[in-house]
């Protein structure tokens, strides 16, 4: 597993010290940097410097400015560090959302779900883009006429990228496509059509 670099954004040097030494701590965590930025450097800071993991201070940061780090960062984790209760407008825009009065097993159960998102992102990246779009298609209820209508390929090349999905995934139902495909952020769960019965 790759060195997990995070990025704790926020004005407070308690807050900062306490999540850096937590942290430190973990023994099992593969760590690579750990930095402390202002929330009004952040955004310089990352062009430089990404990181997969940024613990926030949601009071310190706007709207726009957490935005703006969602696409600047669009693999990374955003945890909001709430030092008080706060509205649900602060927090709604985060992934995950943690006091500071929170266990650190509550940090570990967060790294440890964002890194088996990152696992089965990893399979997903095994797929092409055209392969995504032919799973896309299929999860949506798409016949492999209507896909390859859609991609502008032949029905024999989308039967083609069908048979490498399977092969890859070792998923053979488009049950089993569905689930892969909202595990891996390839659809929306409001994007998937359901056909049951009135």
């Amino acid at each position: 597993m790759k060195p997990l670099n995070i990025l704790i954004v926020t004005s407070s040097q308690i807050i900062a010290g306490g999540l850096h030494a937590t942290l430190q701590r973990m023994r099992t965590l593969s760590t690579g940097d750990i930095c402390t930025i202002e929330p009004d450097k952040v955004a310089d800071y990352i062009e430089k410097n990404p990181a997969r993991l940024l613990l926030i201070d949601p009071i310190g940061i706007n709207r726009a400015d957490l935005d703006s780090l969602r696409k600047s960062l669009p693999q990374a984790t955003l945890v909001a560090i709430c030092s008080c209760l706060l509205p649900k407008e602060y927090t709604k825009s985060y992934d995950y959302t943690l006091s500071i009065y929170d266990n650190p097993s509550s940090l570990a159960d967060i790294i440890g779900r964002m890194n088996t998102d990152a696992a089965n992102n990893e399979d997903t990246k095994s797929l092409s883009q055209r392969e995504k779009e032919v799973v896309v298609g299929i999860v949506k209820g798409l016949s492999n006429k209507e896909i390859a209508a859609e991609m502008n390929v032949s029905v024999n090349t989308v039967m083609t990228h069908r048979r490498n999905i399977t092969a890859k995934l070792q998923i053979h139902s488009a049950a089993g496509l569905t689930i892969y495909a909202i595990v891996s952020k390839l659809v929306r769960l409001d994007e998937i059509s359901t056909h049951l019965p009135v």
